[in-house]
């Protein structure tokens, strides 16, 4: 058994592909809210 060390070996992965995809999703967000206020106001 490789203990903590295989917990802490895949979790970096993990951690960076939870990173970017969030990432991504609060920038489309955010884009698509700044688009819709332009809309609101043109």
């Amino acid at each position: 058994m490789e203990g903590a060390s295989a917990f802490f070996k895949g979790l970096r992965p993990t951690l960076l592909k939870s990173f970017v995809s969030i990432s991504c999703r609060f920038t489309v967000y955010e884009q698509i809210c700044r688009f819709l206020l332009y809309q609101k106001h043109s």
